[in-house]
């Protein structure tokens, strides 16, 4: 596929990045999607479509808590090619 080489992060609440994380999936890339506790909030209009944004992506629990969860976003994030994250993180 046209981007099967590029490894994306998606960190964050709202639906503009995960319907951009989403739109990069369909072109072929391995998108990487952070969930936690706080980012599937009542109220949260990603969280609300969760089914539809998180299709095709692979997704990793994060607890902010714990510090062995925080290492491993540290290094997700340093292996990939880009992070999506939204304004508010």
């Amino acid at each position: 596929m046209f981007l099967s080489d590029l490894t994306v992060v998606e960190v964050g609440d709202r639906q503009a990045v995960g319907s951009c994380g989403s739109l990069l999936a369909e072109l072929g890339a391995t998108v990487v999607l952070i969930e936690t506790g706080g980012a599937q909030s009542v109220g949260s209009n990603k969280w609300e479509r969760r089914a539809a944004i998180a299709a095709g992506k692979h997704s990793v629990v994060i607890d902010p808590a714990v510090q062995t969860d925080v290492e491993l976003l540290r290094q997700l994030i340093a292996k990939s090619d880009a992070v999506l994250a939204s304004g508010d993180r």
